[in-house]
């Protein structure tokens, strides 16, 4: 053993992402590396010298059918023993050091890893079988796993020799435990391939090289992280790592999904409304953003509702998100020609989808007739715990009226390019009469309200969620602009070093550990601080935008939700739209 290796490693080496709350993807993939804690080891010192174990991992919806999403563990080995590592990755390369040397990983494709090992070292694949699972000899050399509600891996030795170890066992009807050993050549290295398939699997006749296949997930990482915009200062150094965020939780079309589709978390689609900040995050490349904006309209039911989310195996219908896609809209149109730049089949997919889904909320959520949509339960707010609920699970606020006549007014643009001018006059007379309902129903002067369902009580509470009626920029009253940015340029009500919190530091009941009673939300800071900039309070927004981001710089941080790190996408997304807010615009 190589004592003095201890001493280097001792440290966790630098990585792209939060080796604790992230996992290794190339844009595309369903399956990659992730680390959990050895029984000794916090999330903080995961990835230093011995405190983790390595394993295969995927985010395939069929993940809900085991007890995690752990494939199989990878385990690096010396003549046949375990042996101490530390972790360190790129957006192309993850790494495994050892006293003896490294073992490497890259995706030279979405279902093609690729492993190289040095220094006499082998690398070990260990997986305790459940009933029906065999492992299955392919080809000369090579090996096949399956995962019933998963996948299949195939794992070839191109450079190296595979030892297997999977006896069967008819009494269980599985080989009990698998492990492989791929052991390297008489030069002290191996390299070897482990591909995935959604059917049983096949060994190719050739894998690609290593370095070519490293190369060109480098390049693809490249070309993604150019499209994002330039940072000044500070911010510059988390460019890099949140842009890596993004383009790692994209997953290509497989099962239900169609097109390109972004996960919110390593294991977890992204929600609709995430989906659209997603968007905007990547205003700069217009033709992944239109994709994103589509694919929940690709799952849209007939009567035009949009799920919550869904992944290549499972919807989950019974859950809607705020109609944030006018906000999305007019930041993207704001610095995109449409009808210049999207393909009309597209533009018209937008404007069909969106349309029934504003029409959705007035068909189906205003149930009294009165025109002023409600809410149904906290989580249809994207705070699921927010405080405006504690006394009932149905509430009319105005946000929801705001933030749908900002769509209408969206689709009324949409519909001119599309040279359809009378649904276009429509559409805007549509938004300006539910602005002027909503500030005639719930603003009393000083501040705007909610009101309960049917007896229409009065909720009159300290919540942000009410100060996002500031996504409707300078179409709101003067007057109203100047007391809700009033109310925000506060210092400890709702304005923090780090940005707004959800619910105001001087409310009883806030709680600064509780996500929607006193956290700093993204989508909250995202839909507030673009509204102030869009309503003129330009320098108010700017100040705001540089505290989130400030914020996200220090992994200490009070009142985030774990967030420094970008253990989300919607973490890294509103990073980016906010940086660039208070970097680049005027």
């Amino acid at each position: 053993m190589k004592n003095e290796v201890f001493g280097a490693l001792s440290k966790k080496p630098d990585s792209i992402f939060n080796l604790s709350a992230g996992a290794f993807y190339r844009a595309g993939t369903y399956f990659g590396l992730c680390l959990r804690p050895l029984r000794h080891a916090s999330g903080a010192t995961l990835g230093e010298w011995g405190s983790a174990r390595v394993y295969l991992c995927s985010r395939r919806g069929g993940i809900i059918k085991q007890k995690d999403n752990l494939l199989m563990e990878l385990i690096p080995v010396k003549d046949g023993e375990r042996v101490p590592f530390a972790v360190s990755a790129d957006a192309a390369e993850f790494t495994i050091h050892t006293p003896y040397g490294r073992i490497c990983f890259c995706f030279a494709e979405n279902a093609l890893m690729l492993v190289r090992g040095e220094g006499g070292l082998g690398l070990a694949l260990r997986q305790e079988l459940e009933t029906h699972r065999i492992v299955r000899a392919r080809g000369e050399k090579s090996a096949e796993f399956s995962f019933p509600y998963l996948c299949s891996l195939v794992y070839t030795p191109v450079r190296g020799t595979v030892r297997l170890d999977a006896d069967w066992d008819y009494e269980n009807l599985s080989s009990i435990l698998h492990s492989a050993v791929i052991e390297p050549d008489q030069n002290g290295t191996f390299e070897a391939a482990i591909e995935e398939f959604t059917h049983f699997g096949c060994v190719r006749a050739s894998y690609p090289d290593y370095e070519t296949g490293k190369a060109g997930a480098a390049k693809d990482f490249e070309d993604y992280l150019s499209k994002m915009p330039q940072l000044s200062g500070e911010f510059e150094a988390l460019r890099r790592k949140a842009a890596y965020n993004t383009w790692s939780s994209l997953v290509s079309p497989s099962g239900r999904i169609k097109r390109t589709y972004l996960y919110m978390y390593p294991s977890m689609p992204a929600s609709s409304w995430q989906m659209a900040a997603n968007a905007v995050s990547l205003k700069n490349n217009l033709p992944l953003g239109t994709e994103l904006l589509l694919t929940m309209i690709d799952r849209q039911s007939e009567n035009g509702q949009l799920p919550d989310f869904y992944d290549d195996v499972r919807n989950w219908d019974r859950c809607i998100k705020p109609p944030v896609q006018g906000w999305a809209l007019e930041i993207l149109m704001r610095e995109h020609d449409f009808g210049k730049e999207m393909p009309r089949e597209k533009l018209l997919s937008i404007y069909e989808g969106f349309s029934k889904w504003a029409d959705w909320f007035m068909k189906y959520r205003d149930d009294d007739g009165d025109g002023i949509p409600q809410y149904e339960h906290g989580d249809e707010t994207g705070n699921d715990d927010n405080l405006l609920f504690r006394s009932d699970s149905k509430l009319e606020l105005p946000d929801l009226s705001a933030l749908l006549a900002l769509l209408f007014d969206q689709l009324g643009a949409i519909a001119r390019l599309l040279e359809k001018p009378e649904e276009a006059d429509s559409w805007r007379e549509r938004s300006r009469v539910l602005i002027e309902k909503m500030i005639r129903t719930f603003w009393n002067g000083e501040r705007f309200v909610g009101r309960t369902y049917g007896d229409h009580r009065i909720v009159d509470d300290t919540s942000l969620q009410f100060y996002r009626t500031l996504v409707l920029g300078k179409r709101l009253p003067q007057e109203i602009i100047d007391k809700m940015a009033d109310d925000l340029s506060r210092e400890g009500y709702f304005l923090t070093p780090y940005g707004f919190m959800a619910e105001s530091l001087t409310a009883a009941n806030y709680n600064r550990s509780a996500f929607g009673r006193g956290a700093i939300t993204p989508m909250d800071n995202l839909l507030v601080i673009t509204g102030l900039y869009s309503a003129g309070k330009t320098e108010l927004a700017k100040e705001a935008a540089r505290r989130y981001c400030r914020g996200v710089l220090g992994a200490d941080t009070p009142f985030y939700p774990a967030q420094a790190g970008f253990p989300a996408s919607w973490n890294a997304s509103a990073f980016q739209i906010l940086a660039d807010l208070a970097c680049n615009l005027p």
